[in-house]
């Protein structure tokens, strides 16, 4: 994923968090399985019910539409995540 550049500080690790990555093709996985935006809703409301402090990290590439970026964003919220957060590359 060809990310965006940005001069955020670093994100801490942590166990309550899951990686969303949004593919140049428009391919969406989370945590490194592929899903259906549907699926993607279902799997993410299930891990906020045993997680409610789960944080979702997005790895989007630079070269998508900022649409699709957006709606995949909606369903993260649809799916009652409360922590959202966009991944970048270090910026100079």
């Amino acid at each position: 994923v060809n990310l965006p550049v940005s001069k955020a500080g670093q994100v801490s690790e942590g166990r309550d968090r899951a990686t969303l990555v949004l593919r140049p093709n428009k391919q969406i996985e989370l945590n490194q399985k592929v899903v259906t935006r549907s699926e993607l809703k279902t799997r993410l409301s299930t891990l906020v019910q045993n997680r409610p402090d789960l944080q979702v990290l997005v790895q989007a590439d630079r070269n998508l539409s900022y649409g699709f970026v957006a709606a995949v964003m909606g369903d993260v919220r649809q799916a009652n995540v409360q922590r959202l957060g966009l991944m970048t590359e270090p910026g100079e």
